[in-house]
């Protein structure tokens, strides 16, 4: 049975309630976003707690106690954090964006139509899905998690660790053959991928033997960790989509070359220092932010990418001249650097987890993260185009 609007209630008072569920919406986004920073920050917790307990009780009032399990649900995942029996973590944060959003898209359908096409059996079943996480065992948590998001966003996929191993096609005898080899052929773009020779069309990239290799690159890259799949291509198209809406003041060419070789030196790291949920020691840290350096040298030694390996060695310098390897403040950052410095951190915003959703939620979350760092991290101009740009590659995916 579909979730219908009370017709004895007053006009009045629901738009009272509706205003007031609205502000506890975007409350909880932001509040959530700081809380991911923060996670042992009980403050932030109790904000958030008491936020969806007063959006609870408020459906109720208003006769929409139908939606009530799911936030009841939700708001027994808050306690058993302010309890200290469950451990905040970015998964959690979803599983409560994501409930804010189903119950956010239910009202958006009572205000404009009266009756929301979720129904209670669906809504039961989130609830009991949801439900089951505070109650899980270590070994169950993962498998627990992913159900509920799963069942709040059926648009999620949930990537196994034992399903993204390299691709078997790289190693065929054909591409070992010298005589095979693109570097040695006529037409290099008769050797592109289709998806990235139509975004090479598009941009104007000048198709050099050395952009080809450095694609080939990226395969094994990829699949050196479970959350890089794809992450090539995600990022140059936001990264060249932002450079263009500003005019283009970095080539895009060297754009493109500073993208794909940026965290090569990465791969070379330990895997249980890659996929590294806690803080880094001092020794680890360092280890991380060598990167920069090693792929700045690899640039340099092929001569002909200044401009990208400038790029590259300062992608992790700050607006407020807290960033490494050199401490550079917003005037003296290449604006390439500044492109790949959002878009980077965008991405791995996205992809953190071992789910991806294809909804909007996780993507204003980490578009609210970006935007919280501007004029620290971030440039304030380069996160204005970048909002334009995501906003609509968003917009596109979701038609």
């Amino acid at each position: 049975m579909p979730i219908s609007l009370p017709d004895s209630i007053d006009d009045s008072l629901f738009d009272d309630f509706f205003n007031e569920f609205s502000e506890a919406y975007h409350f909880c986004e932001v509040k959530l976003v700081e809380l991911e920073r923060t996670p042992e920050n009980q403050d932030l917790v109790n904000q958030i707690f008491r936020a969806v307990h007063t959006v609870k009780g408020n459906f109720s009032f208003v006769g929409l106690s139908a939606l009530t399990p799911l936030l009841q649900a939700t708001e027994d995942i808050l306690g058993a954090v302010r309890e200290g029996s469950l451990r905040f973590d970015n998964h959690l944060s979803d599983i409560v964006l994501l409930t804010m959003d189903k119950a956010n898209e239910t009202m958006g359908d009572l205000v404009s139509t009266g009756v929301s096409p979720i129904t209670l059996a669906e809504i039961n079943k989130m609830s009991r899905l949801i439900a089951r996480v505070p109650e899980a065992s270590a070994e169950e948590y993962v498998d627990r998690v992913r159900e509920a998001i799963i069942a709040l966003d059926p648009g999620a996929e949930y990537v196994s660790p034992l399903n993204a191993g390299p691709d078997p096609s790289l190693y065929t005898p054909e591409q070992h053959n010298p005589e095979n080899h693109p570097l040695l052929q006529g037409d290099l773009s008769a050797h592109l991928e289709p998806q990235y020779s139509k975004l090479f069309k598009r941009y104007n990239i000048t198709l050099h033997a050395d952009i080809l290799f450095f694609l080939q690159l990226m395969k094994p890259i990829e699949a050196r960790s479970i959350y890089w799949s794809g992450r090539s291509k995600r990022l140059l198209v936001l990264a060249l989509g932002m450079n263009r809406l500003a005019g283009s003041p970095v080539d895009a060419t060297q754009l493109s070359a500073a993208v794909l070789m940026h965290d090569i030196s990465m791969a070379f790291l330990p895997l249980e220092l890659l996929h590294k949920a806690e803080s880094f020691s001092a020794e680890e840290r360092n280890m991380v932010e060598q990167h920069t350096q090693s792929s700045f040298e690899l640039l340099q030694k092929m001569q002909i990418w200044e401009e990208a390996s400038q790029i590259v060695y300062q992608h992790h310098e700050r607006s407020d001249g807290r960033g490494y390897p050199k401490g550079l403040g917003e005037q003296s950052i290449c604006d390439g650097a500044k492109i790949l410095a959002i878009v980077d951190t965008y991405d791995a915003i996205m992809h953190a987890r071992a789910h991806t959703s294809k909804v909007k939620r996780p993507f204003i979350r980490a578009v609210l993260e970006i935007n919280s760092q501007s004029g620290t991290q971030f440039s304030p101009t380069w996160v204005q185009h970048f909002n334009t740009v995501a906003r609509k590659l968003q917009q596109l995916q979701g038609n």
